[in-house]
């Protein structure tokens, strides 16, 4: 007997999401599009997670439960989620966010009909602890170019990635390395899925994006490293202090410059194309991690932009053949 699979498979990580659990399940089940199977991911959460799930799989046949026996970390938890799929397209979902009940069914549209897109994304409202909305945030329209290095290039602009709570070709993410568990790594794993296909921005509100103090990016740099390699937050002071330094002045260039190199060498380019990419990603990592520390090195030392152009003039005056 064919197992019959379903169209799209939503990846749900969670860990202690009791407070928002209830209404982030809800609105994934009153999907207009119903051909879907909800996985949930449980990373050994030690509140009312695990009971709440339960309740939930044991109404609906399309959710499936899992409940890691440790924490795995939540990049690996997320990643999970994703090689559980089942589905032709994949939506990597929060546990605290909401979703319009159309979006599936949009998203699911633009991708039977265009098969050049690999990532189909809304415009999002922010709401906040209650579910108010606060604001709004429009992605820009991006990596809609037929060219990989230009799509490639379009992502290292600066934009946030909301566009990844989208709907995603499941068989693209498995193409890719996925998430590795250092903090950011969503960014270039954008710029990895860029380099197989266009994105798509359906101009509607479909998605609800929760603000509010435990979500995974409000937190500081050690709280994101607690929350992608299982790092415990009892450690001692003097521990977390080295950590914190090592990330920031080694470890985070190190890490971005291997996953840069790891994904534009696997993916399928041109000699052409893949120069490209190298060149924009050394660009990128210089402007990241060496153009602060020199401005801070100029101001320290008190030259502003005209007298360093006083400076070289006095030079280039003085130093036969320089001009």
């Amino acid at each position: 007997m064919i197992e019959q699979k379903p169209k799209v498979s939503f990846g749900l990580p969670v860990f202690n999401g009791e407070k928002y659990l209830h209404e982030t399940i809800e609105s994934i089940l009153s999907q207009s599009f119903t051909d879907f199977e909800l996985i949930i991911s449980d990373n050994a959460s030690t509140d009312r997670t695990e009971e709440i799930c339960k309740e939930y799989a044991a109404r609906d046949p399309r959710i499936r439960y899992s409940r890691n026996e440790a924490n795995i970390g939540g990049s690996h938890n997320q990643n999970l989620t994703i090689e559980l799929a089942r589905g032709k397209y994949f939506h990597i979902g929060s546990h605290d966010d909401l979703l319009s009940p159309d979006l599936l069914a949009k998203c699911v549209e633009v991708l039977e009909n265009n098969p050049s897109v690999i990532l189909c994304y809304s415009l999002l409202f922010e709401i906040d602890e209650r579910g108010k909305i606060i604001g709004t945030l429009e992605p820009a329209v991006l990596a809609t170019s037929t060219k990989p290095d230009e799509r490639f290039h379009d992502l290292l602009k600066g934009h946030r990635v909301d566009f990844l709570y989208g709907l995603i070709r499941t068989d693209t993410l498995r193409r890719t390395e996925l998430e590795p568990p250092y903090p950011q790594s969503d960014s270039i794993f954008a710029c990895e899925l860029a380099l197989y296909g266009q994105f798509q921005k359906i101009p509607e509100y479909l998605y609800y994006r929760r603000t509010h103090g435990g979500a995974c990016t409000s937190l500081d740099l050690y709280g994101q490293l607690c929350w992608n390699q299982r790092v415990t937050q009892n450690v001692p002071k003097w521990m977390t202090s080295l950590l914190i330094q090592y990330y920031s002045y080694f470890g985070l260039f190190k890490l971005e410059a291997s996953h840069f190199l790891r994904i534009i060498f696997r993916a399928p380019l041109t000699v052409k194309e893949r120069s490209l990419c190298l060149l924009y990603a050394v660009i990128w990592l210089a402007k990241r991690h060496f153009r602060a520390p020199f401005w801070q090195l100029r101001q320290k030392i008190g030259l502003n932009r005209k007298q360093l152009k006083a400076s070289l003039e006095t030079i280039s005056g003085r130093v036969p053949g320089i001009h």
